[in-house]
């Protein structure tokens, strides 16, 4: 995977004017819509924006990954051209709030560094709210950081509950204990108020209907 931006519009049809304001390429879901909507851009920027649901009662929503891989030899996406595709999106299509998301860049802030640098600068150039997307960081002193950057909510996604489950489901994320989530958890609430951080429990993945239970009562 190229470094990437992904912009995920939860909006009203048309996001044409955004695509030709960023000059971006089109997502592979709008191949067969409007042919007047541009194609491809000029290089390998990927803000990629495509409507999650076409109803006109859907809340705007946008989400943005960045993706920064090691093998590629362009160079990662900015918090700053975030910020560009963040005011595009809610001048041109009326986004009412933004989810920033990342994969695991490392295993220490597990990304919460880039979320702060991102949210800051989007926070700069528009008012909008945001909700941050990470794994537990190593600190959680991360959590007094990414609020004063800007981020109203914060999403730590455990996934499933049984450690044989996550071992098989999801290897990698395994290696950070659901006991670690909970303490994340706690610690922030503390920083960002009571209902402003979630998480995802996936039923079907194995989980016993009494561990998942379990869990929702622990939550």
């Amino acid at each position: 995977i190229k470094p990437a931006v992904e912009a995920t519009l939860m909006m009203r049809p048309s996001p044409a004017a955004l695509f030709r304001a960023l000059d971006v390429r089109r997502h592979p879901v709008l191949e067969n819509r409007d042919a007047a909507r541009p194609r491809r851009a000029r290089d390998n920027r990927a803000a990629r924006v495509y409507p999650l649901c076409e109803s006109p009662h859907a809340v705007p929503v946008l989400r943005v990954r960045r993706i920064a891989c090691r093998e590629s030899n362009d160079r990662p996406q900015t918090p700053e051209q975030l910020a560009e595709v963040a005011r595009a999106a809610v001048l041109l299509d009326g986004v009412k709030h933004a989810v920033l998301t990342t994969g695991t860049p490392n295993g220490t802030d597990r990304g919460a560094a880039l979320l702060c640098a991102s949210a800051a600068a989007i926070r700069a150039a528009v008012a909008l709210p945001l909700q941050a997307q990470c794994e537990p960081p190593d600190d959680f002193g991360w959590f007094e950081r990414l609020r004063a950057a800007g981020v109203d909510a914060l999403g730590m996604h455990f996934e499933a509950v049984e450690p044989e489950v996550r071992a098989r489901a999801m290897p990698g994320k395994a290696k950070v204990p659901v006991s670690y989530y909970l303490a994340a958890f706690e610690a922030a609430v503390a920083v960002f108020g009571r209902g402003q951080v979630s998480t995802y429990l996936l039923a079907g993945l194995g989980d016993s209907r009494e561990s998942i239970l379990a869990m929702c009562r622990a939550l």
